[in-house]
């Protein structure tokens, strides 16, 4: 599916994939030295990473003003919403 999305990003002059794809990509390349290259394992890095989200979101909260107990639940409540929480454990990038 990645070489038709290429074909029809050239022709428009768009950016196939988002920014962090090359990262990511190389952090599935170490992870899979690592740990072996098994669907499973490659999923365990995805849902690590996503795991980091949430003090992400919480520091982004509280340097916003929010209290630590708003920012805690802030945080909680974006990661647990039905739509981010269905991408966040797929072996897929989203920006």
């Amino acid at each position: 599916m990645d070489g038709a999305e290429f074909a029809l990003a050239g022709h428009r002059l768009e950016i196939p994939h988002s920014p962090g794809y090359p990262l990511f990509m190389m952090i599935l390349r170490v992870g899979s030295m690592v740990l072996g290259p098994l669907y499973g394992h490659l999923r365990l890095i995805t849902c690590l990473l996503a795991g980091a989200c949430f003090p992400a979101a919480f520091l982004a909260l509280s340097s916003l003003g929010v209290s630590r107990p708003g920012a805690f639940a802030g945080a909680a409540a974006l990661l647990l919403l039905p739509p981010v929480i269905s991408h966040l454990n797929v072996l897929e990038v989203h920006g």
